[in-house]
């Protein structure tokens, strides 16, 4: 291999874990912020997949198929879009 390739294998991996670092520490997570009722109902509803309890607040993962049924149209909507915008549902 020449040099040249070796320099442009190490500015690749550089770059590959400057994008790493970057994703890590600087993305933050998207959001969406419930009613603890709402919370409650779709625990009931069997629609949240995990959870993560802290002192002030309960971070979860909802299923969000038949949710539209269960939660104000305003709530579905934030939590739908924060969904869309993570790229998952």
């Amino acid at each position: 291999m020449g040099e040249k390739q070796s320099n442009l294998l190490w500015f690749l991996f550089a770059g590959v874990l400057l994008v790493a670092f970057f994703e890590l520490f600087l993305v933050q997570p998207q959001v969406a912020t419930i009613p603890y009722s709402d919370f409650k109902m779709l625990l009931a509803a069997g629609k949240v997949t995990e959870a993560t309890i802290g002192q002030d607040t309960i971070r979860a993962l909802i299923d969000l198929r038949g949710t539209d049924k269960l939660l104000p149209a305003a709530e579905y909507k934030q939590i739908e879009e924060v969904s869309s915008a993570r790229g998952s549902s």
